[in-house]
C-alpha cells in the first residue's frame, strides 16, 4: 500500500470505489494502467474528469506504485527457458500455495498473496510480513480482519522456522514440531 496516507485518504473520502480498487490491486501490474486511465479521463468539453487535487493524489499514487513495482520485481526463475509459469515456481512457492494460512490471506487480499509468492523463499519475506503486521503509518493503518492477521502471523512463524532450520542445518522445519 502507498506510504503517503494523505493521497489515499483524499481519494477514499471523495471516490471510495476507486480507493477500494487501488487497495485491492496494490502491487499488481494492472493497477498502473487503471490509474493512468483515470488520469486521462475527460469530460464532454475535454476538461479533466477529476478535480486538480484528486488528479494530483492519483498521480502521486501512480508514481509510488510504479516505484514499488520496480523495487519489488520478482527474482528471475531458475526454470528452463520457455517453461510455463506454473513450472517456474520453486518447491517452496508450491508448498506455500497449498498452505492453509496462505490461502486465507490470498483469498481476501490477492495482491498480498502474489507478493508472498514472489518473496517466500527470499530474505525479503520476513520484513514484508512484519511490515504488514505492524503499524508503520502513525496509526493510519486500518488493520486486517482477525482471521487474516492470525494467518499472516502464522506464515511469519512458518517462514522463520524454515529459514532457522535451513541456517542451522537441522533438517526440515517441522522436525521440532512433530518429533522427526
Amino acid at each position: 500500500m502507498p506510504g503517503n496516507g494523505e493521497d489515499l485518504r483524499l481519494i477514499s473520502t471523495r471516490f471510495p470505489q476507486i480507493a477500494r480498487h487501488i487497495a485491492a490491486h496494490w502491487g499488481a501490474a494492472e493497477l498502473g494502467p487503471y490509474l493512468k486511465g483515470l488520469l486521462n479521463r475527460t469530460r464532454d468539453a475535454g476538461t479533466p474528469a477529476f478535480p486538480e487535487d484528486a488528479r494530483s493524489a492519483l498521480a502521486a499514487l501512480l508514481a509510488r506504485h510504479e516505484r514499488d513495482m520496480r523495487r519489488h520485481q520478482p527474482r528471475p526463475s531458475a526454470a528452463a527457458p520457455g517453461a510455463s509459469p506454473a513450472h517456474q515456481q520453486s518447491a517452496a512457492q508450491l508448498a506455500l500455495a497449498s498452505n492453509e494460512h496462505f490461502r486465507i490471506v490470498s483469498s481476501r487480499f490477492p495482491h498480498i498473496g502474489r507478493r508472498l509468492l514472489e518473496l517466500w523463499d527470499t530474505p525479503g519475506c520476513a520484513p514484508y510480513l512484519q511490515d504488514l503486521l505492524c503499524d508503520t503509518r502513525d496509526g493510519t493503518r486500518h488493520g486486517f480482519p482477525a482471521e487474516v492477521g492470525v494467518a499472516l502471523f502464522q506464515l511469519l512463524q512458518v517462514h522463520d522456522q524454515l529459514h532457522t532450520a535451513a541456517a542451522s542445518g537441522a533438517g526440515d522445519a517441522w522436525s521440532a514440531i512433530d518429533g522427526r
